[in-house]
């Protein structure tokens, strides 16, 4: 089976700017992020009308976080309530997403991610990476491969990748 996994801060969820790197480390920070609605629903749709898509959620989780993992629980739980806990995937900041997924990944992962640095390590492991492009990325040009826009429409976001994922 075909699995998307995908990313919370910067893609599902807006990035919130911060003025100091202790705000990530309260609690609420993350259930309090705004979502970006035409991914949100662009994924419910996508989750209705290819059901042989599973969808996940991998985001990462910084080190001493200690709030981080249920408040983005709740977050999914509101926001993206057809992703069931089983199938949501924390792994640690700064480190390659791959190498959170039991028992790896295979060629028919991917991932939506707003971070090159994720999407690189996701390729080089064997998978393909989509990047979200949002309103503070994408500013280096970096990323060459698959790219899906937060601006369109939530059927658009859902027929990218759908013909990204399934092509």
């Amino acid at each position: 089976m075909t699995r998307l996994f995908v990313d919370l801060d910067g893609t599902a969820a807006e990035w919130k700017k911060i003025k100091t790197l202790e705000e990530i480390f309260e609690k609420g920070y993350f259930f309090n992020l705004t979502p970006h609605k035409n991914v949100c629903e662009g994924l419910r749709i996508l989750s209705e009308r290819f059901p042989e898509i599973e969808i996940y959620v991998l985001s990462a989780v910084s080190e001493g976080a200690i709030y981080a993992v249920e408040d983005k629980n709740r977050w999914v739980d509101k926001f993206l309530p057809f992703i069931p806990k089983e199938k949501r995937v924390f792994s640690v900041c700064g480190q390659n997403k791959a190498d959170f997924i039991p028992g790896g990944i295979k060629k028919t992962d991917f991932l939506l991610d707003d971070y090159s640095f994720n999407l690189h390590g996701w390729n080089k492991s064997g998978g393909t990476g989509i990047k979200l492009i949002n309103n503070c990325n994408n500013t280096k040009k970096t990323w060459k491969g698959k790219k899906v826009s937060y601006k369109v429409s939530p059927y658009r976001i859902m027929g990218d990748l759908a013909e990204i994922i399934l092509k």
